[in-house]
């Protein structure tokens, strides 16, 4: 009997290892839509169009309203610096710390150094893809709603200096850990992966992804992307692409995925949000 129970255990555990990684969570959101998501140590937030920021957990089973306000049309992007959520007040062209907590924080109030004429707004101009990183304050912007083209800007929250690069055909972008700038091209039916030199503006192409590649995110030296209907795929630094698994959510182009822990993999679309474990990449 017991060399039995010990065979059905074996053949348990076989059966969960071939049937991969558990199903995602997802949350619906129908109060609006999101705009912008960033993190928190092991917490995610997500500015909405119209009806605030909301915080969310790993296993939560709904969102969690964190901070009223902060929609469009005078607001727009969200970034974590420091522990304290930022968006960019629109009318004022500078920093707006988010929630009662934070008022008073560094950047609350700071305005951005010729913003205008540095980054050529124009008329409807908006912010995406906020990114935090030891080598500035980066994100994709709008110069305004005439053109479909996105510039990309770094702040050096340090001296204040702002800098802007009108990057070919970008659609999306990640800053690596070493300081690595990672350029994803949407051109003549290709997306196109490069790095990109900040200070000489060079691109150095390194291959071709899948079309609709998006939601970047770098796990240790290998890069994720959310393609097509929630095809969930693995670059490794040597160029190969495999798949990893299928989530049941599309990831908005304008908004990065997260990667908590090291792999929980957090998706959105404009009114889903999905949570699966991703597993570690393989040495």
């Amino acid at each position: 009997m017991k060399k039995t129970l010990c065979i059905l255990a074996a053949v348990l555990t076989c059966l969960l290892c071939l049937a991969g990684p558990a199903a995602a969570d997802v949350i619906e959101f129908t109060d609006s839509y999101f705009t912008d998501m960033t993190a928190i140590g092991g917490t995610v937030y997500l500015r909405t169009n119209r009806a605030g920021v909301y915080s969310y957990r790993p296993g939560d089973p709904a969102l969690t309203k964190y901070a009223d306000g902060y929609g469009f049309p005078r607001y727009t992007g969200l970034v974590a610096v420091d522990g304290v959520l930022y968006t960019v007040d629109m009318e004022k062209e500078q920093f707006a710390a988010v929630g009662e907590n934070a008022q008073g924080a560094p950047l609350d109030g700071a305005v951005i150094p010729n913003f205008m004429k540095t980054a050529r707004l124009g008329e409807g101009w908006s912010i995406h893809s906020m990114q935090h990183t030891p080598f500035g304050l980066f994100w994709m912007l709008f110069p305004s709603h005439y053109t479909d083209k996105h510039t990309l800007c770094r702040l050096d929250t340090d001296t204040m200096e702002l800098s802007c690069r009108a990057v070919p055909h970008l659609y999306n972008y990640c800053v690596q850990d070493d300081g690595t700038i990672w350029i994803v091209q949407q051109a003549e039916g290709r997306f196109i992966l490069s790095t990109y030199d900040w200070e000489s503006k060079t691109l150095t192409e390194a291959g071709d992804l899948p079309k609709g590649a998006t939601g970047i995110v770098m796990q240790g030296d290998d890069m994720i992307f959310n393609v097509k209907r929630g095809r969930i795929i693995r670059r490794t630094p040597d160029g190969t692409i495999e798949d990893v698994m299928q989530i049941p959510v599309r990831q908005h182009n304008h908004i990065n995925s997260l990667l908590l822990d090291g792999n929980w993999l957090v998706s959105v679309d404009q009114a889903q949000l999905s949570c699966q474990r991703l597993g570690d990449p393989e040495t």
